[in-house]
């Protein structure tokens, strides 16, 4: 069941690792013509991303974004009936900065990322999906738990609904939209 992959490019101070203990896809349906694919079920656990590396060069970065700002004017659609990650986690450490205390961007160690969905879609015009549960520890210092909400997400706007959530010692539950304007982009295609 175990597969792991391994990069690395060690004159640019990269090491990525990708391991998955299970995963799970079921009815899968390729519209190819319509450009859709939809899935019953995918499940995730005991799998691991790990990215050590160094910042990026601004040349480096300028390609990366050129790469990525390609579209096509035929979209893609996805969407999953019900997603469940299980004890997975993620580590990015970027070798070139120092290790700061707080929300340290270039210094993640998410471990126990576990995830309930419904309804999950992501297309050009953004992602949808209702979260019935989440949990993960971040740096372990941030143990986040007992998240549920509805969320969407387009290139301009983040929309909460009905947050509830813990975190250590504390507790957030919200009635209504949280809304959090993001900075114009071109879209999600």
């Amino acid at each position: 069941h175990k597969v792991m992959f391994s990069y690395k490019k060690p004159f640019q101070k990269s090491d990525h690792t990708f391991r998955v203990d299970s995963l799970r896809l079921r009815q899968v349906v390729f519209d190819l013509a319509a450009r859709d694919i939809n899935a019953k079920n995918l499940s995730l656990s005991g799998s691991s991303v790990r990215l050590h590396t160094s910042k990026l060069s601004k040349k480096d970065t300028i390609e990366m974004q050129e790469a990525v700002s390609v579209s096509t004017n035929r979209k893609w659609k996805f969407g999953v009936e019900s997603v469940r990650l299980s004890d997975n986690a993620f580590v990015y450490q970027n070798t070139a900065t120092a290790a700061k205390k707080g929300l340290d961007f270039q210094h993640i160690d998410v471990q126990k990322i576990n995830l309930s969905t419904n309804n999950s879609s992501f297309d050009s015009s953004g992602f949808t999906s209702d979260i019935s549960s989440a949990s993960l520890v971040y740096n372990n210092q941030l143990n986040i738990k007992q998240v549920s909400a509805n969320v969407r997400i387009s290139d301009s706007l983040l929309v909460i609904q009905d947050l509830s959530t813990a975190f250590n010692a504390s507790r957030v539950k919200t009635n209504g939209d949280i809304t959090w304007p993001l900075k114009p982009a071109t879209s999600f295609s």
